[in-house]
């Protein structure tokens, strides 16, 4: 089906949550990386347990292309985002804290 030229522009973002992890899903329509490996959808994970994280990591980036590699930053205990096999974009990040405002 043809996509509509007023949603050309548009993001489209999921959240939810399992088992306390937060799983961010987007896909990117008319984005300028769209056409780019890793362009048309992206996922993201917010974990509190560090073990966990480290888990995904691991298996996600065989066979993958690491975009930024799993590390501590400024804003946060670790993130790192990487392309898969099958040429989504996953950025995972962990946090020993969440808070809700």
């Amino acid at each position: 089906e043809q996509i509509d030229d007023s949603n050309l522009h548009k993001e489209f973002i999921a959240s939810l949550t399992i088992a306390c992890t937060e799983v961010v899903l987007t896909d990117l329509i008319n984005a300028k990386d769209a056409d780019k490996e890793g362009g048309k959808m992206s996922l993201a994970i917010r974990e509190v347990d560090e073990e966990k994280i480290t888990n995904w990591w691991n298996r996600l980036k065989e066979g993958a292309t690491v975009t930024h590699d799993m590390g501590e930053t400024f804003w946060t205990d670790k993130f790192g985002v990487l392309i898969d096999k099958f040429g989504i974009r996953w950025m995972l990040t962990h946090r020993k804290s969440w808070y809700i405002l």
